[in-house]
């Protein structure tokens, strides 16, 4: 009989004692508690942006929780993980993109590689004029590293023009404004040429680009307001966007491949992360 008395007695402060210690726990640790949990289904569910997302709120809103905490430093790189692997497939996809873009385009480029040029470039084969600077024309080019630039000439009138405007039923838009007697601006055997920065060359193929039936009129902005206008033949609104088409191939192309080494040293260090914590 005492014993069975004892028993009930030691259970029962076991229970209350249980209680006791669940009840105690603070609001900051259920609500910490609660996201880590939160984390554990998302990386269950295939959803690790959600996982991070709830991992940067325990981090951010209980930094005083060590136990959660420390649980939470076990699932990040496993969240990591997953969402690496699937930026790593999407960015494959897109270099398949690029790349066959290019392999599209490839034909519709040549490369213009005289001996007396400082560094080759490449011109879209539809519109290309191997007399432009002898003209009042523009011409489209893709420098050795694969970026689109634009050339514009000003023949017959001392206009000291300093940018070029594109306009058409679809819009405008223009170069930035490149000051007379610079190294990109300059007279060379009684013609004005003016050589645009990739920058801002990018932003002209891909309005034209959008809108390739559109008709186009390019304009000579020189000194005081004085401008000359032309209007673009279809063979050099294709040579601008075939230009540019081809050039962006390359560009995304080699940031991609940038991206995804980027990534997969990412995943490497998450990974290893993931081994060491099983390992502890």
């Amino acid at each position: 009989m005492f014993n069975v008395k004892t028993n009930f007695i030691t259970l029962a402060t076991a229970c209350f004692a249980t209680i006791s210690f669940v009840s105690c726990k603070s609001d900051s640790t259920i609500a910490a508690e609660k996201l880590v949990e939160n984390a554990q289904s998302f990386i269950a569910d295939g959803n690790p942006a959600k996982a991070i997302q709830a991992l940067d709120s325990l981090s951010a809103l209980y930094p005083g929780e060590i136990e959660a905490g420390r649980r939470a430093l076990a699932l990040r790189p496993q969240a990591i993980e997953q969402l690496t692997i699937t930026e790593i497939q999407t960015t494959d996809s897109l270099i398949a993109i690029y790349s066959i873009e290019n392999q599209e385009y490839v034909n519709s480029i040549k490369k213009i590689d005289d001996k007396e040029l400082l560094e080759p470039y490449y011109v879209a084969k539809s519109g290309y004029d191997p007399a432009f600077m002898n003209k009042t024309a523009i011409q489209p080019r893709v420098d050795n590293i694969g970026q689109f630039y634009i050339l514009s000439s000003v023949n017959g009138s001392k206009l000291h023009h300093n940018s070029i405007t594109i306009k058409s039923n679809a819009g405008e838009v223009s170069t930035e404004t490149v000051p007379f007697d610079s190294d990109s601006n300059f007279d060379i055997d009684g013609a004005e040429l003016v050589t645009y920065s990739p920058q801002s060359c990018d932003t002209i193929g891909y309005f034209i680009a959008q809108n390739p039936e559109a008709t186009y009129t390019v304009v000579f902005n020189g000194e005081n307001g004085k401008n000359i206008s032309n209007k673009l033949s279809s063979e050099q609104v294709k040579g601008i966007i075939d230009s540019w088409k081809y050039s962006r191939s390359i560009v995304q192309g080699r940031d991609l491949s940038a991206r995804k080494q980027m990534l997969e040293q990412r995943l490497q260090i998450a990974r290893d992360q993931i081994a060491r914590t099983k390992s502890e």
